[in-house]
């Protein structure tokens, strides 16, 4: 290999391609997209708007959020706890399916299986979007 050679297979624009590949075939685009959806989220701004008691351990939600991003919805996911230290709870969707484009938008109803009290003080939601083919990203979605 020429000197020349070398230079252009480790120029900036193919340096980034190769990080990108070799973070994507070994962390399975984790790390990309919670970097992504820290720096650049799909979805910001949500509020609950509305909570309803279901039963002594359940509660439905409404409210609004923004998508500033417009991303193909994967999936949301509700935690009680923290970051750091969480466990996944049942979220049952009862609003229609429907397609979001970037702009504020109205949720709802939702049923969370965690009280009010939980909800508002103990818990978070993450969403997965789909932005491009390198990884999924996700975003805090609530609070």
């Amino acid at each position: 290999m020429t000197a020349s050679m070398i230079r252009k297979l480790f120029s900036w624009p193919m340096t980034l391609v190769i990080f990108f590949t070799l973070q994507t075939l070994l962390l399975g685009g984790t790390f990309g997209g919670r970097l992504e959806g820290w720096i650049y989220p799909v979805v910001l701004h949500t509020e609950i708007t509305q909570m309803e008691v279901v039963d002594e351990y359940s509660t439905r939600i409404w409210g609004e959020a923004d998508k500033v991003r417009d991303c193909t919805f994967v999936s949301i996911s509700w935690y009680i706890g923290t970051p750091e230290s969480s466990a996944l709870v049942a979220l049952r969707i009862e609003e229609r399916s429907e397609l979001r484009p970037a702009a504020g938008f109205s949720f709802g109803p939702w049923v969370v299986r965690l009280t009010p009290n939980e909800i508002s003080e103990y818990s978070f939601a993450k969403t997965l979007h789909q932005c491009h083919p390198f990884w999924l990203t996700e975003s805090r979605f609530y609070p």
